[in-house]
C-alpha cells in the first residue's frame, strides 16, 4: 500500500494555529456586542498579570526541558515545574484575595473584586501550558502542537460565547479555559516515559540545571513585561 503523505511540520502547526486563532478573530466583533468596555479592561489586566507571573512560575524548567539529557531528567523537570507553578498559583491566590479591592481600584477594573480568583487560575494554566509545550517541542510532536493551538482558540471561543450571559467571567475566564483546553489537547497525545520521580531525582535535576532555574525565570518575565506593559 502507498504510505500516506504527511504535511510538513510548519504546515501542520500553521493549520492548528489558523483553526484556533482564526476562530478567536472571527468572533471578536460579536464579543464587542456581548461584553462591555469595562469587561475588556478587566481582561487586559488579568492577561498582563497572569502572563507575567505564569512565565516565571515554571522556574525556568520549560527552557531547561529542551536540553535535558535523558528521560529521567525530563520527567523530573516536568514535575519540578508543575510543583513550582502550583506553589506560585497558591501564593498568587492569597495575594489576589487580600488585594482584590485595592487592585480593582488601582486598575479601574471593578470586576476584579469578584473575579480576583481568575488571576491565580490563569497563572497556573499559563505555567502548565508552557511546560507541556516544551515537552512537545523536545519530542518534535508537531501534530500535538497543532492540536494545542486549535484547542486553545476553540476552548476560549466556546467559553466566551456560551458564558456571555454570566457577565465578565465569560470574557475574563476564557483566557484560562483556552489554556486548560490546550493542555488537555496535548495530554491526549502524551506518552508516559515510565520514569519514577523521587526527591533525589528532583534535587539532581535542579542542581544540574540550576542556571536555568536561577536566571531564565527573570528573563522570561521581562520578555512578557515588554509585551504586556503597553496594554
Amino acid at each position: 500500500s502507498t504510505p500516506r503523505r504527511r504535511l510538513p511540520a510548519i504546515a501542520t502547526i500553521l493549520l492548528g494555529t489558523v483553526l484556533g486563532q482564526g476562530l478567536v478573530v472571527a468572533i471578536s466583533p460579536l464579543l464587542t456586542r456581548l461584553y462591555t468596555p469595562a469587561d475588556f479592561g478587566t481582561l487586559a489586566v488579568v492577561t498582563a498579570v497572569a502572563s507575567i507571573l505564569g512565565a516565571g512560575a515554571t522556574l525556568g524548567t520549560d527552557r531547561a526541558l529542551v536540553v535535558a539529557h535523558d528521560t529521567a531528567t525530563t520527567s523530573a523537570l516536568v514535575a519540578l515545574g508543575l510543583l513550582s507553578t502550583l506553589a506560585v498559583g497558591l501564593g498568587t491566590t492569597g495575594v489576589a484575595w487580600v488585594l482584590r479591592d485595592d487592585a480593582a481600584r488601582w486598575f479601574t477594573a471593578p470586576a476584579l473584586e469578584d473575579l480576583w480568583w481568575t488571576v491565580p487560575v490563569t497563572v497556573v494554566a499559563v505555567g502548565a501550558q508552557r511546560i507541556a509545550s516544551a515537552v512537545l517541542a523536545r519530542r518534535q510532536q508537531h501534530r500535538s502542537i497543532a492540536v494545542r493551538n486549535a484547542c486553545q482558540g476553540i476552548g476560549q471561543s466556546v467559553w466566551n460565547l456560551t458564558m456571555a450571559a454570566a457577565g465578565p467571567v465569560g470574557l475574563v475566564g476564557g483566557l484560562a479555559v483556552g489554556r486548560i483546553a490546550a493542555v488537555l489537547g496535548m495530554a491526549r497525545f502524551r506518552r508516559s516515559d515510565g520514569e519514577r520521580i523521587t526527591p533525589r531525582a528532583l534535587s539532581s535535576a535542579a542542581r544540574h540545571h540550576r542556571r536555568f532555574l536561577v536566571i531564565t525565570p527573570w528573563s522570561s518575565m521581562l520578555n512578557v513585561v515588554g509585551q504586556q506593559a503597553p496594554g
